[in-house]
């Protein structure tokens, strides 16, 4: 399960924490528990998915809203991971989009092994950063209420710990309901300690923008260079199994391929039109999965009209933080 949650989009949090210094654990703590709430919602519909369940509920007019939202979140995240990759290379952007969307064009396939494969390196990519940071890093920032970036970062960790798309997959694979939970519960809470480990450990080294690329430039010697290449292939690696996600939900035609490409390439030249950094687009990711959770708790309640007590309060405390990102948001806008 934690192939499935840990990825690139973690990188993207540092930039949203500085602003709140220590307040920025308890947002971490806020996105780890919306995340083992929809886990709960999402692993209550198997072994049917989110997407069967939405539309017996809703017909076939609403049913494709879910996978919608999830084309979405994908093509987001390969528009951030597009912009990760060109942060640190800084190639001819056509010659990288063209490297970066080979594997999706010619539909290749990759063995589980490789998903597998990429989260130990982003382990221990992450892992070895936090303990060398705890050893350089200054002073921590003071202590912000800021909503406007508490708001940001929120929603930037629920992109970062979504993977619950899988949650239906890893049930198949382990039969057992209860036994699914439990590695559902000892994987997001694995993953929220590896975050807020690397978020609150890169905070006190300043500057502003990718964390990688903040990194790359503090250290000096070969570390920058070792930073920014496994950065690098973190991020297009990440673009892959994204790609290959997003082309299972549209098919493997060549037009499907096309219209993937162009979608993705057309994100990304917005952002370059305006400038959107990668932790914004991480953030905007995470608001779409904010309102995927919205649709799996609504679906769950109509479904389900008898239900334990336990069992609506948590999908009544999922719609709540669903709603909290967004809440922070408008709030920071007033407050200025």
């Amino acid at each position: 399960m934690v192939t499935s949650i840990v990825g690139a989009g973690v990188f993207g949090l540092p930039e949203f924490a500085k602003n709140l210094g220590w307040m920025s654990a308890f947002y971490l703590l806020l996105a780890y528990l919306f995340s083992i709430l929809l886990a709960r919602v999402v692993l209550s519909f198997t072994p049917g998915t989110l997407d069967e369940e939405f539309e017996r509920a809703f017909g076939k007019k609403y049913g494709k809203l879910t996978e919608l939202l999830d084309m979405v979140i994908s093509l987001l995240a390969l528009t951030a991971y597009i912009v990760g990759v060109q942060s640190h290379l800084q190639a001819n952007i056509f010659i990288l989009l063209f490297f970066m969307f080979i594997p999706l064009m010619f539909h290749l396939h990759f063995p589980a092994s490789f998903s597998i494969g990429l989260a130990a390196v982003i382990v221990a990519f992450m892992t070895s950063l936090s303990f060398v940071n705890l050893k350089f890093a200054g002073g921590f920032p003071a202590t912000g209420f800021s909503p406007a970036f508490g708001g940001m970062l929120l929603a930037a960790a629920y992109f970062a710990f979504f993977g619950h798309n899988m949650i239906p997959r890893v049930r198949t694979i382990i039969q057992h309901t209860k036994e699914a939970w439990k590695a559902i519960i000892i994987s997001f809470t694995a993953v929220f300690v590896l975050y807020a480990l690397f978020t609150l450990t890169t905070i006190p080294i300043g500057g502003s923008g990718l964390s990688t690329v903040v990194l790359s430039r503090f250290y000096e010697g070969s570390t920058p260079s070792t930073i920014a290449l496994f950065a690098a292939l973190i991020f297009y690696t990440s673009f892959i199994l994204i790609g290959l996600h997003l082309q299972e939900k549209v098919g493997h035609t060549p037009r499907a391929s096309l219209l993937t490409v162009v979608a993705a390439l057309a994100l990304y030249a917005l952002t370059e039109i305006f400038s959107i950094p990668f932790s914004s687009i991480i953030a905007s990711a995470g608001f779409a999965v904010s309102l995927y959770a919205v649709l799996a708790g609504v679906t769950a309640l109509k479904i389900r009209k008898k239900q334990k007590k336990g069992e609506r309060s948590s999908i009544i405390a999922l719609l709540v933080l669903s709603g909290l990102p967004w809440l922070l948001l408008v709030l920071g806008s007033f407050l200025g």
